[in-house]
């Protein structure tokens, strides 16, 4: 006899991934070109004009509304975008909630402009690495974050009117400013288009900037301000392309601003040891913005991704599957068969009185299991002892009966029973 049992097992798998692969992944936070009309992540805008909060910008144009931007150039064109800032003296920026994983980190973004000074600034920010308190990514925040602007506090000649949000810990404010060597004329120690500050702001209306002073351009001034190299002078409707890199395992910040019409480019390298501490893996708001002052343009966003690098971290999981087992089982039967039974008992009886009962079972029985029969004979035993005592009696009772008639021969008699 065999018996199906239906087993669960439980297997554990482990995802084990080759040390030396990199796995690189970009996410989309922005990306309006060519008809798309993506926002991938939550996110809160922050508007500023000559120091005090405004909603009016950042502001999306849509395909039906955008004609009254690219015209201000005289631009026939049907991009949508998101403005970030409208005339001078103005800030605008989008932050957004980032898990950041403890390795070299790229903040890319594509903007555009369409009106402005001559030469225009103050161009696009990126913030890295804050650690909000007093306001979050949430609608609540939207338009009204804590924060303060560079107005007020002039850590760089050449700088725009830039929001500084409230933060628990220092973070990075890398600036494009296009107005480095195209408006600013001739500063010793100025050689590019890049300010980079380490900016401390916990209670969000009393910022303070390091390096102090200013590494490159001495007292007066904070952080690195007209660095890099080259030179990027943009026209209305050129498409600008910006990176910049933050590698934790050199401190290193780098950046790239690309004018796709011209070809003309600027960048800069900065080693940031000594100066900040490369931040521990975990969640963080980063942001992309803008500012201007007295030279100015509309700057307008196209698209917004992060992309970071990072090995694959030892997974566990556990799957659960069920698997049918075949057991083969033996099994013992007991039966109860009816055997018909004869029984011969026979008595003889003679001058000696003897009296021998025999009993006799014959069965044949045919069965493939094993199995004990009993004859139990006990009544039937004790019945046939007593008929050959009667019996034996009785010839006792003939024996004497035929003495008393002088009969001398005694002859022998002998019962059968059956």
């Amino acid at each position: 006899m065999a018996a199906i049992l239906a087993i669960l097992v439980l297997v554990a798998a482990t995802a084990k991934a080759q040390t030396s692969q990199i796995c690189t992944c970009t996410r989309i936070i922005l990306d309006l070109l060519n008809g798309q009309r993506y926002f991938g992540i939550s996110h809160v805008y922050q508007g500023d004009y000559y120091g005090s909060p405004t909603n009016l910008w950042p502001m999306y144009y849509t395909p039906l509304a955008i004609s009254r931007y690219w015209s201000q150039s005289g631009i026939s064109n049907n991009q949508s975008l998101l403005e970030l800032v409208q005339g001078p003296a103005s800030g605008g920026a989008m932050f957004w909630n980032e898990y950041y994983v403890g390795s070299p980190v790229m903040v890319s973004l594509a903007g555009t402009y369409t009106n402005g000074s001559s030469p225009v600034g103050d161009g696009f920010v990126i913030e890295l690495f804050l650690k909000p308190t007093a306001w979050s990514i949430s609608p609540e925040y939207n338009y009204s974050i804590s924060y303060t602007t560079t107005r007020g506090e002039h850590p760089s000649p050449v700088a725009g009117d830039l929001i500084l949000p409230q933060s628990a810990t220092p973070y990075l404010v890398v600036e494009w400013d296009p107005y480095w060597q195209i408006g600013s004329g001739a500063i010793v120690n100025a050689t590019g288009q890049w300010n980079i500050w380490i900016v401390t702001n916990p209670s969000g209306n009393n910022p303070s900037f390091s390096p102090t002073p200013s590494p490159n351009l001495g007292s007066s001034y904070a952080g690195w301000d007209g660095i890099g190299t080259g030179t990027l002078n943009p026209n209305p409707g050129d498409r600008i392309l910006i990176t910049v890199t933050y590698d934790p395992s050199t401190n290193i910040l780098r950046g790239i601003a690309y004018d796709m019409s011209t070809e003309q480019s600027a960048s800069f390298t900065l080693d940031l040891n000594g100066y900040f501490t490369p931040p521990t893996n975990g969640n963080y708001v980063f942001g992309v913005g803008a500012g201007t002052w007295f030279a100015y343009a509309n700057w307008a966003l196209l698209y917004v991704a992060v992309t970071q690098q990072y090995t694959p971290s030892l997974t566990t999981f556990t799957v659960t599957k069920t698997t049918t087992v075949t057991i083969p089982m033996t099994t013992t039967v007991t039966s109860t068969v009816a055997v018909p039974v004869t029984r011969t008992n026979t008595v003889t009886a003679t001058t000696t009185v003897l009296s021998t009962v025999t009993s006799t079972i014959t069965a044949a029985i045919a069965t493939t299991t094993a199995t004990t029969i009993t004859a139990l004979g006990g009544i039937g035993a004790v019945y046939w002892i007593l008929v050959a005592v009667l019996a034996v009696l009785l010839a006792v009772v003939i024996l004497l009966w035929r003495r008393s008639s002088r009969t001398v021969a005694i002859e022998p008699m002998e019962t059968q029973v059956r």
